[in-house]
């Protein structure tokens, strides 16, 4: 008869064979929280590059000096554009003398190019691309502070930002890394259409991938902006979720405020639904008002947003409610 032996396992290493790796499940509420305020975060870079553009009820588009403030410390100017040309050093970067627009630069509809080779814009008079891109640039530093905190570079129609540590527009802080701004006719309305790319970029506590298709209108009233967006964009939101997500939202605004209000609809990687309604967040501030759903089978959580730093939510049917913290001014 064979004894058997009692084999004991160190204590240590008996709770590391009992204990998951796995992290815990984040909840429904942060989940929805981050997808709001990262698609807020990428508006608001959206948003600076193109509040420097103006346009009129005819679908034209061109530079605009009267820019609002973005920011708390930022400047604006008195007048806008009304014949090409732009203020002495405008374009920091490859401009004219004496602020020249070069021969050309204003095309109408039978242009080559319009500023970009193959693109022909879609409205008589429309300013070229490349100095809406280059105007951008000039004035990044109106719309992040401090202004020395990022630099912009235009190279034809695509302008690269990079940010360090930058306080910026729609309640963006602590910003920092590069990304770039391609601007091109609209193709199928009037006015332009803008798209992003970017990686590693962090923002708010979160971390972002851009890959954003947009294009920029002016409303029914020739005063509101729209900003109608597809995003295929990823990254972390501040409380640790998986942000990656396919969608369109809206970012409507006037020029003379610092304020913007989002909605829309995203798909994130859960499969689960976050929709966005009448998300109003303004520079240095916390989201004033609006909410996020996010929709799964059997169960819905809603945020509501209220102009503090602390945002309540409930879930049904379940009936549960709670309350998350923001990142916030």
């Amino acid at each position: 008869m064979h004894s058997k032996k009692l084999v004991l396992m160190p204590i240590a290493a008996a709770l590391a064979a009992c204990t998951s790796n796995s992290s815990t499940p984040a909840s429904p509420a942060a989940t929805a929280t981050d997808a709001v305020v990262t698609t807020n975060d990428e508006a608001g870079l959206a948003w600076a590059a193109a509040a420097p553009t103006n346009l009129t009820a005819s679908g034209f588009y061109d530079v605009v000096l009267a820019v609002a403030p973005a920011t708390d410390a930022a400047a604006s100017f008195d007048g806008a554009l009304t014949d090409g040309e732009l203020p002495d050093g405008a374009l920091a970067d490859g401009a004219l003398p004496d602020g020249e627009l070069p021969d050309g630069a204003l095309v109408d509809a039978a242009s080559a190019d319009g500023g970009v080779p193959g693109q022909t814009p879609n409205v008589e008079g429309s300013i070229s691309v490349t100095v809406v891109a280059g105007a951008a640039a000039a004035l990044a530093g109106q719309f992040f502070t401090p202004s020395s905190c990022v630099s912009a570079t235009a190279t034809g129609n695509v302008v690269t930002y990079s940010m360090n540590n930058c306080t910026g527009p729609l309640g963006v802080k602590a910003a920092s890394g590069k990304y770039t701004v391609t601007f091109t006719p609209a193709v199928t309305q009037s006015g332009l259409d803008i798209a992003l790319a970017g990686s590693g970029i962090t923002v708010n506590g979160a971390t972002l991938q851009l890959d954003t298709q947009a294009t920029l209108t002016l409303g029914a009233d020739g005063v509101t902006r729209t900003l109608q967006a597809t995003t295929q964009s990823s990254g972390t939101g501040p409380n640790g979720t998986d942000t990656s997500r396919t969608g369109t939202y809206t970012l409507t605004w006037q020029p003379t405020t610092a304020c913007a209000t989002l909605k829309g609809s995203i798909l994130t990687p859960s499969m689960s639904t976050a929709t966005i309604s009448d998300y109003v967040t303004c520079s240095g501030k916390c989201p004033s008002s609006g909410q996020v759903t996010r929709t799964t089978p059997g169960s819905d959580v809603t945020v509501l947003f209220n102009g503090t730093s602390t945002a309540n939510w409930t879930e049904t049917p379940n009936t549960q409610t709670g309350t998350i913290g923001l990142h916030c001014p």
